[in-house]
């Protein structure tokens, strides 16, 4: 069963009314945005925004701590993780730069010493 072959204008629109379809839906809606005030920096407004049920669970058992806590502890964590992170990046660099300039040596070596011995064979 062979598909009888349209016209051009046929064709075209065909395309237009699926383009119609396409462009004429409506986006779909997008989520609330969370609202941050200042309120969250007092221990009240703390308790209210980060209890709420919408949030996850470990952020609504965060609210039963006091707010310069929670913020305390996550700043110190922040920076624990970018000096670990920095530490990781050193020690890569420590070692990677000494095996690629072993490398480079090889390989200068096999190209200007060993080189003509193999292409004699």
């Amino acid at each position: 069963m062979k598909k009888k072959p349209q016209s051009i204008e046929e064709h075209l629109e065909s395309l237009s009314e699926q383009l119609g379809a396409i462009f004429q839906t409506p986006p779909p809606a997008r989520p609330e945005p969370v609202e941050l005030s200042t309120a969250i920096f007092t221990q009240d407004g703390w308790t209210a925004w980060a209890g709420q049920a919408s949030h996850p669970e470990w952020l609504q058992s965060l609210s039963h701590y006091p707010h310069w806590l929670v913020l305390g502890c996550a700043g110190v964590l922040s920076v624990a993780g970018l000096w670990l992170l920095f530490r990781m990046l050193r020690w890569t660099l420590m070692l990677l730069v000494p095996l690629v300039l072993v490398a480079v040596a090889a390989w200068a070596a096999w190209f200007f010493f060993l080189a003509d011995k193999f292409a004699e064979k």
